[in-house]
């Protein structure tokens, strides 16, 4: 991975107890079910990078979450395929490599701004095509940004 295609925001902090915050993140394998708060989330190393929306790639957008790769290392889980699933059940796959390889990011803020429905959240699936455009082509790639992100099955 090339760091100068995200900047860091802040690294990971001590992770907070759940308390009454309601489970935005479900993970599940076989080692069982994870849930994670918005604040837990936020914990992890947040990055940010510039750039476009499949839906909209003449709009490129600030975003800002935590790449899958740390999310996957905090857990402790080497996958072979990530079934990611939305709020809606729509569901897609995306490699091991392409998670462990490239910063893909589960955002939660864009331009600044948490993620509203309006904006594809509140948790998105964001690929750096800005630094890999060959990689994440849209024919390609374009189905596999989930929007409304609700749970990811490791496997």
């Amino acid at each position: 991975m090339r760091p100068e295609v995200y900047q860091e925001v802040h690294p990971a902090q001590n992770m907070p107890a759940a308390g009454s915050d309601p489970v935005v993140l479900t993970i599940e394998s076989s080692s069982g079910k994870t849930t994670l708060t918005q604040p837990q989330l936020e914990s992890l190393r947040v990055i940010e990078y510039r750039t476009s929306r499949p839906d909209d790639a003449s709009v490129p957008h600030t975003y800002q979450g935590v790449m899958v790769a740390d999310l996957l290392d905090h857990l402790r889980l080497t996958p072979k395929k990530l079934y990611m699933v939305a709020t809606n059940d729509y569901s897609t796959f995306i490699n091991a490599e392409d998670v462990l390889d490239y910063p893909v990011m589960i955002a939660f803020k864009g331009d600044g701004r948490p993620l509203t429905i309006e904006d594809k959240g509140p948790l998105l699936v964001v690929f750096p095509t800005h630094a890999y455009a060959e990689r994440f082509n849209t024919l390609e790639y374009g189905s596999k940004w989930v929007w409304f992100l609700k749970s990811i099955r490791v496997e």
